[in-house]
């Protein structure tokens, strides 16, 4: 059973990995977003992998940087965006007509 304290200390930690939501937070996360989605269509069609295959290895990245993240004792920006721009890239692509 947890305590009142074990629960914030569990909020504490967690807290401490989050960037403090600013005007440079939502520009990153724009710029993220957008170079996620570029490099997604990189691999998918200027690379001709195809949709599967990009999916497949770029979903495997995802995890990757997000283990790492997740394991880290502290908010570090790099390992932070790694895992937004890898969510971005991620996302299952639909071939466009």
């Amino acid at each position: 059973m947890f305590t009142d304290l074990d629960v914030a200390s569990a909020i504490k930690s967690v807290m401490k990995k989050l960037p403090e939501v600013t005007l440079a937070f939502w520009i990153m996360k724009i710029a993220a977003t957008t170079l996620g989605e570029t490099a997604g269509d990189l691999f998918a069609q200027t690379l001709k992998l195809g949709y599967f295959l990009t999916t497949i290895a770029l979903f495997l990245l995802f995890v990757v940087t997000l283990v790492v993240q997740l394991r880290s004792r502290r908010y570090n920006p790099f390992f932070y965006w790694t895992v937004i721009l890898s969510t971005s890239m991620a996302a299952p692509r639909c071939p466009t007509s």
